[in-house]
């Protein structure tokens, strides 16, 4: 088994990423965005090259199964704002080759984080949180950036939690406004010339992998108190928020 590969990629590295993508999309599912940790069984289980197209992949699917449970409640004249601008600016960003400041994009989303979250225990839908949460502004500012930084899902998580005042609607209309923000980068990636494509087992696996975790993350919302998951939001939110400001301040230091 040690020495066996899916398409190429070690089957201990293959079973090892599926397990860590049911743990985060139930998570994601039951609870809130996780700033990124997606990335850590990509980055540990697949090439270079393949992670940021796969994480696009996964994230987009398990988006699109969030989405699809809670239908019912998605904010639908937000999403028809929301997704052709930020599909616009991640087709703009994706074709920009050199590399910006990242850890200073990711120090004020990190820092808008932390601050939307506690403005959310201060004062319901604070105004400059209310403004932040406009489609036309929210659309493609996190579209732009999805592409360099993986910490946009948390930030458009934290400001919906202070728009909407069901746990179903925050979690619908993230999932809504996710999903063609990453699934349109796949097209992108291969238009640029990402490998992903060769790997469709592993593709399959994965969407199988992010079903599940999402399908019982979901179930797990459904039966949740309303205060309870606001509590755990905020928690999250808050423990996200200073992961990614210590780790852009870190990149900085280093940098």
């Amino acid at each position: 088994m040690l020495t066996a590969t899916l398409e190429g990629i070690p089957l201990t590295n293959a079973l090892l990423l599926c397990a860590g993508i049911f743990a985060v999309t139930f998570f994601v599912a039951a609870i809130g965005s996780t700033g990124g940790v997606q990335l850590a069984p990509v980055t540990f289980t697949l090439p270079a090259p393949l992670a940021i197209p796969m994480h696009a992949w996964i994230t987009g699917w398990a988006a699109v199964f969030r989405g699809w449970t809670l239908r019912m409640a998605i904010d639908w004249p937000y999403l028809a704002w929301f997704e052709p601008l930020s599909v616009a600016a991640s087709t703009a960003a994706i074709f920009i080759t050199e590399r910006l400041p990242l850890a200073w994009f990711e120090l004020i989303i990190g820092g808008w984080i932390l601050g939307s979250t506690v403005m959310g225990f201060v004062a319901r839908r604070p105004s400059v949180v209310g403004g932040m949460t406009h489609p036309a502004l929210l659309g493609p500012t996190t579209g732009f950036l999805s592409v360099f930084v993986g910490a946009t899902g948390p930030l458009v998580f934290a400001l919906l939690a202070n728009r909407y005042d069901r746990k179903e609607e925050v979690q619908a209309t993230h999932a809504a406004c996710m999903t063609l923000q990453h699934l349109s980068k796949i097209v992108l990636f291969g238009i640029a010339g990402s490998a992903i494509f060769a790997y469709q087992l592993l593709m399959a696996a994965t969407i199988a992998a992010a079903f599940a975790g999402t399908r019982l993350g979901s179930r797990v919302l459904l039966r949740m108190d309303e205060k309870l998951y606001r509590r755990l939001l905020a928690v999250v939110m808050l423990a996200v928020g200073a992961f990614i400001v210590v780790r852009a301040w870190l990149a900085l230091r280093g940098g």
